[in-house]
Parts: structure tokens; C-alpha cells; sequence
């Protein structure tokens, strides 16, 4: 599950906090898919949550891709950095390797999609604790800087 919190702040707020050009806004991004937010030196972060023990990307997962892969294509030195999340029950290391994995795999949707391998910084993999939700915990996060 994902979802769409403020898709103009992908375009306006990297305006405002930093002066960069808008990029060009596809005629339908209709996803209610990404959860995008924008710090002043972030431009998106897009949230896609996995099933248990899963590294195979969602259904969801493209739609919610599409505002990271619209602001990329058209800011050529833009950074996509993807960081692996993983609960803290069970092995350590396999949920590492899990989360890895599930990073592995929005990389490989990036790159399919055009976004240069050179682009693309795959970050550690990270515990999530004391969220209170196992599903949470179960994600990949994709910035784009």
C-alpha cells in the first residue's frame, strides 16, 4: 500500500527551496501510489512497501515510481538514492539481505525505465524499530536529490 500525499511538492517546492526548473508534469500521473514529500534538499521520497519475506516489486510499485522518474528524466544530475528498510524480527542478516533485495529490485525498475545504473545509489540496508508496524518496516524509500 501505498499512497499519494502532495504531488505538487515534487514540482513547486524544488522552485521555491532552491531555485531549479520545473520539471515538465505528465498529463495523468493519476497513482495513488507515491508518498512524495519535499525537504529543502530532497525533491521526492516515494515509499514502496513489500509482502512479508518478498522482494518481488508490488503492483503498485511502477505508478508510484512515476514522479521520481519524471523529475529525473528531466534533471539529467539528479541523484536517486534508495534505501532498503527491514523489521527486527527473525535473522538480522537474512532481513538485511532482504532489504537488499528489495532495494536490488527498484533499482533494476529504475534502470529499466532509463535512469543511468551511475545514477542510481543504493544505500545500507536499515532496521526499522519501534514503529509499531511490521508493515512499515517492510519498505523501500527512493529519493531523488
Amino acid at each position: 500500500m501505498i499512497k499519494v500525499m502532495n504531488i505538487v511538492a515534487l514540482l513547486i517546492v524544488p522552485l521555491i527551496a532552491g531555485g531549479m526548473k520545473a520539471a515538465p508534469v505528465p498529463a495523468q500521473i493519476t497513482a495513488p501510489t507515491a508518498q512524495i514529500t519535499a525537504p529543502a534538499a530532497t525533491v521526492a521520497l516515494v515509499r514502496i512497501f513489500f509482502a512479508t519475506g518478498g522482494a518481488a516489486l508490488p503492483a503498485d510499485a511502477v505508478p508510484a515510481l512515476t514522479p521520481v522518474l519524471v523529475f529525473a528524466k528531466a534533471n539529467p544530475q539528479a541523484k536517486c538514492s534508495i534505501s532498503g528498510f527491514h523489521d527486527s524480527s527473525g535473522d538480522k542478516m537474512k532481513n538485511e539481505e532482504l532489504a537488499k533485495n528489495r532495494a536490488q529490485a527498484v533499482k533494476a525498475a529504475l534502470m529499466a525505465a532509463g535512469i543511468a545504473e551511475d545514477r542510481i545509489l543504493l544505500q545500507k540496508p536499515q532496521e526499522t524499530t519501534g514503529s509499531g508496524s511490521e508493515e512499515a518496516a517492510r519498505r523501500v524509500e527512493i529519493s531523488v536529490q
